[in-house]
């Protein structure tokens, strides 16, 4: 009988060799991550120098579409439908589409606003993008042969992939698509209520951007001085329409600090009173009450997540939380506003009624608290 034994020699040897090899192979791997992220760099500061040029240009008046609004400045009560994240050109979008239609023949629904991702999956390229049909027109091809209610749109991360020129000029192209900027004061509508559209995406990214970041802050501030003429001296209810929300559940995480937008936001929320922010971004519906203020997010027009967690925040109370496609409606008065989500066939899922008087003073009680 012939024996061998292998001693602690042979054992060391054996593990440099792994060693080497797991050294080898990371090598490989690490190395074209590097070149790849090297260039993604080179790429997304270049995409980012693209858009403070558009920024410019849009700053010096140009792209400026002509913008007619339909006169709701005489009514006493204005009925608003809210919707965000559809533009799939899908089944579940068309669904979505015909429910709200119904449900518009049923009840008031004086103009609509879109929290956008308006064209997915990066919006369009010109006027004339075949997208235009088959992801808004189609879908909402009641409203646009009645040429009622306007839709008052605005951008979302999924649309800036594409041209930002395109979806403003649409609104000369469109009897319904209105978005006379990308920041932008809603007009026509009676002296109590007054709403803001802001562009949360250019700050959402772009602040993540080191080389731009000033240019960035210095964008919003300027949307921030624009909103604040047209929201912060005005009586009767003061309301933001944003795409990115600054409190929800999230998909996949707690939304709270959602990319910069409540550190960006949340001060001129308390020092303007606003009652009230329309956000989509979010693929659910939820009504969240927090620091006095009420955030709506509607962002379930074509798809849903279920992957949330608890709110995690003491102050933030979420009044609902639903995960079934559908949109969103406002009945306003001086008064009061009755907050509604439905499911997509126009069903009720959820309401809520906030006086104007009680808003204004939880939102009295909250800026003492925040100063």
């Amino acid at each position: 009988m012939t024996c061998s034994a292998h001693g602690p020699s042979d054992t060391k040897l054996r593990t440099n060799i792994v060693k080497s090899s797991v050294i080898r192979i990371g090598a490989l791997i690490l190395i074209p991550c590097l070149v790849i992220g090297y260039l993604l760099k080179d790429e997304a500061l270049e995409r980012w120098h693209d858009e403070l040029t558009e920024y410019e240009k849009l700053k010096d008046g140009h792209y400026i579409p002509v913008v007619e609004a339909k006169e709701l400045s005489h009514k006493r009560k204005i009925g608003v439908l809210i919707f965000g994240d559809g533009g799939t050109g899908g089944t579940t979008q068309h669904d979505v589409g015909s429910g709200m239609w119904d449900f518009c023949q049923k009840k008031t629904c004086d103009l609509i606003i879109g929290l956008g991702d308006n064209i997915y999956p990066a919006g369009v390229t010109s006027v004339s993008d075949p997208l235009w049909k088959s992801n808004f027109e189609s879908p909402y091809q009641n409203f646009v042969d009645a040429a009622y209610p306007d839709f008052w749109m605005l951008i979302g991360n999924h649309d800036r992939r594409g041209s930002k020129d395109a979806q403003l000029r649409y609104s000369e192209h469109s009897p319904i698509w209105k978005m006379p900027a990308l920041d932008y004061f809603i007009p026509n509508l009676p002296g109590w209520l007054n709403i803001y559209v802001l562009d949360t995406t250019f700050i959402a990214s772009g602040s993540k951007v080191p080389p731009f970041q000033s240019a960035f802050e210095t964008n919003f501030q300027q949307q921030l001085e624009r909103a604040s003429t047209h929201l912060c001296d005005k009586t009767g209810w003061r309301v933001l329409a944003t795409h990115h929300p600054l409190v929800s559940n999230g998909a996949r995480y707690n939304r709270f600090r959602e990319n910069n937008v409540y550190d960006a936001l949340y001060a001129f929320i308390e020092d303007c009173g606003i009652n009230l922010v329309l956000s989509g971004h979010e693929h659910l519906q939820q009504h969240v009450q927090m620091d006095g203020v009420d955030y709506l997010i509607q962002g379930a027009a074509s798809s849903t997540r279920t992957r949330a967690k608890p709110l995690q925040h003491h102050s933030a109370l979420s009044r609902y939380l639903g995960y079934q496609l559908g949109f969103g409606h406002l009945s306003f008065t001086a008064e009061k506003v009755t907050i509604r989500f439905n499911d997509y066939r126009g069903k009720s899922l959820y309401s809520g009624t906030i006086a104007y008087e009680k808003a204004n003073k939880r939102q009295g009680l909250a800026s003492e608290n925040f100063q």
